[in-house]
């Protein structure tokens, strides 16, 4: 979210230093919260993993936004303080001279069950860096504890009338009900004095665990949770905590009727308001909500932000020095930065900085310009630096807005969409980001916009110019905008190849090969940087997919340079491209705007795979008045390449997709001559009467490339282009694909554009080949169905090397390429051999398996499959039944494990039918466990390799979704849940 509350904020710190600096230090504690604190921290830990079951540290300013420290890591090694390993419900309280702090923990972890544990630590600590601690088991420090089963969230609290400090927890005999036990701490809070006693039971005489003591006007406050009868927070209260005389108040104070554990409850600095929260622990949330007299609560999780998702924890205000040694400890959060600045009273908080985080906190984006400087950004994920500061800017005709800026202003705004879109990765989106306005000048007093749009994964910005006096047009002669990557950065990038080179001089197409985990400065393969999309491995602290989106006509489509010290910047196209002609500078009217640059972040590659960035931020160009049905298709210049253009064989394919049940046929290159328009028309008619419908291929030009392949020069040529689509309306064609561009300039994004509108008013879907990626495009306009833009499957045909390195290469498709957009592929070999007799030519490597699920990880509305009319006889028929049913489109999708390069589990949903598909690229075997919560007690069909022979069987998975895995050496696996 914005920093909507920085500028109070900052007053707020402003007043608490005044104070901090011209009052005495009083040793009262009340004295010591109202006068001294100015901060607050979350100790919490954040799971059921032994890994997460450790204290983490947490940080907040005002109480409502709070950022973790040392990146969401363990602040307290549990290995080292507890016997288990493991520790949970951490509790902090300060003493009451203000000196020193006491923390309990459970000493548990919970895969051992929850009955495992006898244990709690405590722990002392007198700057909440180094912590003494000492392990207490009941069993062991107790006699008669047999029948102990659990020993769980131990607190403390100072007890006024015995003058020391009670630690309280609850404790569970045989099948007895969970009871709040007590018993003192000694002085030098290492162990406890006397035997535990009972401290609080409900009348009912039922379960009650986490306890929580609040003391407010002179009585104790118990907030419980209610365990096994109800599962709520309920409060009890006395006037003496060891008198055993409580009053028990009858209603539940969560405003939530989800099941919730673990409250904890602060007071407001200088405020007369408190925080109940607790842990929403089915949903994986936590909820606060407020309150002036401890009975009535209001909700109020608008209010609060957290970059990370805590468990059962508490919360304790802290004082400015203490701030700063745990921000020097265990580093300061790039959101917290700003804040720290201003209290150190060394160096103010820049007016020309502002940070925006996503909804959920984690993502989080800073701007700065120091005035008369350069504008730049930078971001982090969960308090982890992913970019370092980057550079903003334009160079235009009309004014340089790179250089000597002047911020003079910024708005903010919520964007909260739902849309839905049936030819990409997921069906229904529902968008919700912060987006930021900075407004800019230069040395000239012309004014540019940087649009910042952040949401819980993704950052998408574009620049905004409005007319410059009399000016109403603007050429960019170069973009500054860069992205500067930590130097432990590895790259998974495509390089941009030479222009004019390859098949009849009609590179770059984005077929160059991929180089995975390569050093971030390497030099590219051409010298000319990387196409889009571009995958950043950033150590271990996360993944970042840079990319582009919103390029239609008026602008060019760009890619990234080589890196300079880390740095990447945003490249126009090169001169030599679409044969020398057109220009490498974009222009557009004023006012305007150029392409969203999209970043994509996450710890995981979920958000990567996962992400809709490149439709969320991009609108529907044009309506149509068409229904356009996306399928299945056969093509038969895969495997029988241009010899198969002709009216005979093109009948085989046709019988093929009816066989199969397919709704289309391709009909590839050369048809013009080798078939003709004529005959053309009596196969289509066929084609109909077998229930199938008809592509055609078409050449993009013949003036930028050498391309002999017809239909030539149809498509480039408005009047001609009209003419030809008519015809192919009138025979109930229903699309075309366009193949060999020219490369990236505008000219050639105005072409695209110009067959899309032109081939919609005909009523025909385009697909696109020999191209550039696409940006939006598939919620920009209504009848695009694909694009290849990736060294596709002909490539297998053509060289043995692509067939060796095709298991590699497809484990790289959904983590780059396929995850902005549609990919046009053409693959699902069934064939041994790489040619029509399936006897010869170059030698497939996977497994039938593999190309089964490819079907599923390859994303796009129209799949033409690479099958063959012999594959009906000589193909597994496992194989073919599966292709009858496989379908195109999908309603979500799920990243469940893999690595770019390596290996791939990805799942997806069509209506209410879940397909789970992996791959290996490995030459060796892979095992894997997994979780497939979707398939979670489920009969499923598994698809396997059975001895390099593909295997159908029934299978049930167990309740938890777990499921062992074994992939054979280019191996796959698919698991599809039956009806």
């Amino acid at each position: 979210m914005m920093n909507r509350k920085m500028p109070l904020l900052r007053m707020n710190l402003l007043a608490a230093l005044i104070l901090l600096f011209t009052l005495p230090v009083f040793s009262q504690q009340k004295s010591f919260y109202e006068k001294d604190c100015i901060a607050y921290l979350f100790t919490y830990f954040t799971g059921n993993h032994i890994s997460e079951e450790a204290v983490c540290y947490a940080v907040s300013m005002d109480g409502y936004t709070y950022w973790t420290l040392n990146g969401g890591k363990p602040v307290i090694d549990s290995k080292v303080i507890s016997s288990t390993g493991g520790v949970r419900d951490p509790h902090i309280l300060r003493s009451e001279d203000g000196k020193t702090f006491y923390m309990v923990v459970t000493d548990m972890v919970s895969g051992n069950g929850w009955d495992s544990n006898r244990a709690m630590v405590l722990l002392k600590s007198t700057d909440l860096v180094n912590w003494s601690h000492s392990v207490i088991n009941m069993q062991k420090r107790y006699e008669g504890q047999e029948k102990l089963k659990r020993v769980w969230a131990p607190q403390t609290v100072y007890d006024p009338e015995a003058g020391k400090y009670m630690v309280y927890w609850s404790m569970k005999y045989g099948d007895g009900p969970d009871v709040i036990y007590y018993a003192y701490a000694n002085d030098d809070f290492t162990d406890l004095v006397g035997k535990p006693k009972p401290l609080f039971l409900p009348k009912e005489g039922k379960s009650c665990i986490d306890g929580d003591i609040v003391y407010k006007d002179g009585v104790f406050h118990l907030f419980y949770k209610t365990e096994g009868h109800g599962n709520g927070i309920k409060v009890a209260t006395t006037r003496s905590l060891a008198s055993g005389q409580w009053d028990e108040e009858p209603d539940y104070k969560q405003q939530t009727t989800d099941a919730v554990e673990g409250a904890g409850t602060f007071k407001l600095i200088g405020q007369d308001k408190y925080i109940l929260m607790y842990d929403v622990y089915m949903k994986g949330k936590y909820q606060f909500t407020e309150t002036t007299d401890l009975k009535n609560f209001k909700v109020i999780d608008s209010e609060v932000n957290m970059n990370f998702h805590p468990r059962h924890g508490t919360i304790i205000p802290i004082t400015r020095d203490e701030l700063m040694r745990i921000t020097d400890k265990w580093g300061k959060p790039a959101e917290l930065s700003n804040a720290l600045l201003s209290m150190t009273a060394v160096k103010p908080v820049a007016a020309q900085d502002i940070t925006v985080s996503g909804p959920d906190g984690k993502l989080q984006l800073t701007v700065s310009c120091p005035e008369g400087g350069e504008a730049s950004y930078t971001i982090s994920y969960n308090g982890k630096q992913m970019l370092e500061p980057s550079p903003l800017g334009l160079e235009t005709n009309v004014g340089d807005f790179a250089k000597t800026m002047k911020w003079v202003g910024h708005k903010e705004a919520k964007i909260d969409t739902t849309y839905e879109q049936t030819r990409i990765k997921t069906l229904r989106v529902h968008y919700r980001a912060n987006e930021l306005l900075c407004s800019f000048v230069n040395a000239e007093g012309q004014k540019v916009d940087v649009m910042f749009r952040v949401s819980d994964n993704d950052v998408a910005f574009r620049y905004l110019l409005p007319r410059q006096g009399e000016r109403g047009s603007v050429t960019v002669s170069q973009e500054k905008t860069g992205f500067r990557f930590p130097s432990h950065t590895t790259t998974f990038l495509c390089p941009q190849s030479d222009a004019m080179i390859g098949w009849k001089r009609t590179k770059p197409s984005y077929e160059e090969e991929y180089k995975a985990d390569a050093p971030l400065n390497a030099r590219s393969q051409f010298g000319h940087g990387y196409t889009f999309p571009c995958l950043f491995r950033v150590g271990e602290d996360g993944w970042v997919l840079v990319s582009e989106t919103g390029v239609d006509s008026h602008y060019c489509a760009s890619h990234l340079s080589d890196a300079v010290d880390g740095l990447f910047t945003v490249a126009f196209p090169m001169p030599e491209e679409n044969n020398g002609n057109g220009t490498v500078a974009p222009a557009f009217a004023l006012p305007g705007a150029t392409p969203w640059r999209t970043i994509t972040v996450g710890e995981t590659l979920k958000p990567i795979v996962e992400t809709t960035v490149p439709w969320d931020v991009v609108k529907p160009l044009y309506e149509t008045e068409h229904n356009y049905k996306m399928g299945r298709g056969t093509w038969s210049w895969i495997l029988w390449q241009d010899g198969s253009i002709n009216y005979d064989d093109q009948v085989y394919y046709v019988d093929l997709a009816a066989a199969m049940g397919y709704e289309y046929v391709l009909i590839d290159n050369w048809w013009d001559t080798n078939i003709g328009h004529d005959r053309m028309e009596q196969l289509i008619k066929y084609a109909h009467s077998r229930g199938v419908d008809v592509f055609l291929w078409y050449s993009s030009s013949g003036y930028w490339n050498d391309i002999e392949q017809g239909p030539v020069n149809r498509m480039d040529t408005p009047i001609i282009r009209k003419r030809e689509m008519k015809w192919l309306q009138s025979q109930g064609v229903k699309g075309i694909k366009v193949d060999f561009f020219g490369g990236d300039k505008q000219e050639t994004m105005r072409l695209y554009e110009d067959i899309l509108s032109d081939a919609d008013d005909h009523g025909l879907m385009v697909i696109f080949h020999g191209c550039t990626i696409p940006r939006g495009w598939e919620r920009m306009y209504p009848n695009y169905v694909g694009s290849e833009a990736v060294l596709a499957s002909e490539n297998l045909i053509f060289n043995q090397h692509f067939c060796d390195e095709e298991a590699f290469n497809a484990c790289l498709h959904p983590f780059i390429r396929n995850a902005v957009g549609c990919m046009e592929f053409g693959g699902c070999f069934l064939n041994k051999r790489m040619n029509r007799g399936n006897d010869g030519g170059n030698i497939r490597l996977t497994t039938d398996v593999f190309q089964l699920a490819t079907a599923v990880l390859f994303q796009n509305p129209i799949q033409n499959f690479a099958l063959s009319p012999g594959n009906l006889t000589d193909a597994p028929q496992v194989c073919l039944d599966f292709m009858k049913q496989i379908p195109t489109t999908w309603d979500e999708t799920r990243f469940i494990d893999g690595y770019p390069g390596k290996y791939v589990v990805l799942a997806r949903r069509h209506g209410d039918k879940w397909y789970v598909a992996a791959i290996n690229a490995d030459k060796e075997t892979l095992k894997l466990k997994l979780t497939l919560p979707m398939l979670a007690g489920e009969t499923v069909s598994f698809y396997s390799d059975d001895k390099q022979q593909p295997k159908e069987k029934a299978m049930k998975v167990k309740a938890d979704g777990s499921i062992q895995l074994v992939l054979q050496p280019q191996g796959g696996a698919v698991w599809v849940k039956m009806n």
